[in-house]
C-alpha cells in the first residue's frame, strides 16, 4: 500500500484495523524495559503513514490513529526529530474540525478539534502555535456551550458543561503562555489576547449560566479590569437565553452604566431589563433611556416601546388606586413622547 498499489477504502480500513492494536499495544507498555523512545517514534512514524493512507476513510478509522500518535507524542521527552510528523498530524486533526458539515458540525469539532489541540501543545512553542492553540481552544469552548443549549438531557448538559469549564482552564493557561512567551522577549503581548480573554469570560459566564450558581455568576462580572460593553452584552444575552434571569438583570444593570455602549444596544437593553427589574429600579432605567433620547440618540422603535409601557404602566397604578405614582408614569409615558416627537400616545 505504502509504495503507492491502488486500494479501496474499504482495504485501507481493514487494514488500519488489523495494524491500530499492535500499535496501541506499544503505547500501552509505555516506560517498561521492552519499550524505549525509539519504538515510539517507529509507532509515531507509522500512525502517521497510516493516516496519510487513510486520508478520506470515514473518521471512525483517523481517530484511533490520532489518538495513538497523541499519546506516543505525550510519552517522549525529546520529539525534535518528529516535528513534522506531529504537525501532519495535527493539521489533518484541525482540517477535519474545521471542515465538517453544518449537520454534527459541533459534534465533530469537539472529536477532531482536541485532538488537534494536544498534538500542537506537544509541540516546541511559538508565537504562531500558541496563537493557533488559542484559537483551536475557542472553537471548541464555542462547540461545547452549542452542544449544552441543545442537548436533551440533563446529562447531555452537565457534560458538556463540564468540558466547556475545563476548555476555560486550558483556554487560561495558553493566554498565560503567550504573555509569557512574550514577555521573555521583551515584546509586548499580541494584541488579539485583551479581546481573547473577552471572549473567554464569555463562554466561562455562559457555561456557568446552565448550572443557575449566582454566585460564581455574580463574581464572574466583577473584575479588577471593568468588563467591555460588547462583552457584557453578550453575558445578559446569554443568562437571559439560558434562563438565568437574576444574573441577566445584575449584567444588564452594569452593561448601562457603561459610557461606551452603543445605543442601539443600550436600548435593548433597556428594554430586557424593564420587563426584569424590580419595581424601585424601573424609574432609573426610564431617567437613562431619556437621557439619551434628549440627544437624539434612541431608535424610534424601542421609544415608541417604552413610551407604551409607561403609559400601561399609568393605567395599571391608576386602577389600583394609586394615584400619585399612576400620574408619575403619565408623565414618563409623555416626556418620552415629546423626545420621540410622536404626535400620539397609546
Amino acid at each position: 500500500a505504502l509504495q503507492g498499489e491502488p486500494m479501496d477504502f474499504e482495504e485501507v480500513a481493514a487494514l488500519v484495523q488489523s495494524v491500530v492494536p499492535l500499535l496501541l499495544g506499544v503505547v500501552e507498555r509505555a516506560g517498561s524495559e521492552e519499550v524505549d523512545g525509539e519504538h515510539h517514534e517507529h509507532v509515531i512514524e507509522a500512525s502517521v503513514a497510516l493516516l496519510d493512507l487513510a486520508n478520506g476513510c470515514d473518521t471512525e478509522v483517523e481517530l484511533p490513529l490520532l489518538d495513538i500518535v497523541v499519546e506516543s507524542t505525550a510519552t517522549l521527552q525529546d520529539i525534535a526529530s518528529l516535528v513534522a510528523h506531529v504537525e501532519w498530524a495535527q493539521r489533518l486533526a484541525w482540517t477535519r474540525a474545521r471542515n465538517a458539515g453544518q449537520e454534527g458540525y459541533h459534534a465533530t469539532m469537539v472529536l477532531f478539534g482536541a485532538r488537534s489541540y494536544h498534538l500542537l501543545r506537544a509541540l516546541p512553542r511559538s508565537e504562531g502555535r500558541l496563537r493557533d492553540t488559542q484559537h483551536i481552544v475557542l472553537a471548541l469552548l464555542s462547540s461545547h456551550v452549542k452542544l449544552a443549549e441543545t442537548a436533551e438531557h440533563p446529562e447531555g448538559i452537565n457534560r458538556h458543561v463540564d468540558d466547556a469549564l475545563s476548555w476555560v482552564a486550558r483556554g487560561k493557561e495558553v493566554i498565560r503562555d503567550r504573555e509569557e512567551f512574550a514577555a521573555a522577549r521583551l515584546v509586548a503581548p499580541p494584541e488579539d489576547v485583551g479581546s481573547a480573554k473577552e471572549v473567554l469570560s464569555i463562554f466561562e459566564f455562559t457555561a456557568h449560566c446552565h448550572r443557575g450558581d449566582l454566585e460564581t455568576l455574580s463574581t464572574l462580572t466583577r473584575t479588577p479590569t471593568p468588563l467591555a460593553g460588547d462583552t457584557l452584552y453578550a453575558m445578559a444575552a446569554a443568562a437571559l437565553r439560558t434562563g438565568c434571569e437574576a444574573a441577566a438583570c445584575e449584567v444588564l444593570r452594569s452593561f448601562l452604566r457603561c459610557e461606551t455602549t452603543a445605543t442601539p444596544e443600550f436600548a435593548t437593553a433597556v428594554r430586557e431589563a424593564v420587563q426584569r427589574a424590580p419595581e424601585q429600579e424601573l424609574p432609573e432605567l426610564f431617567r437613562a433611556a431619556e437621557a439619551r433620547a434628549d440627544a437624539g440618540e434612541y431608535p424610534v422603535a424601542e421609544l415608541r416601546w417604552l413610551v407604551a409601557w409607561a403609559w400601561n404602566e399609568g393605567v395599571r397604578r391608576h386602577y389600583e388606586g394609586a394615584r400619585r405614582e399612576a400620574g408619575e408614569w403619565f408623565q414618563r409615558a409623555m416626556r418620552l413622547q415629546g423626545l420621540g416627537g410622536f404626535d400620539e400616545l397609546p
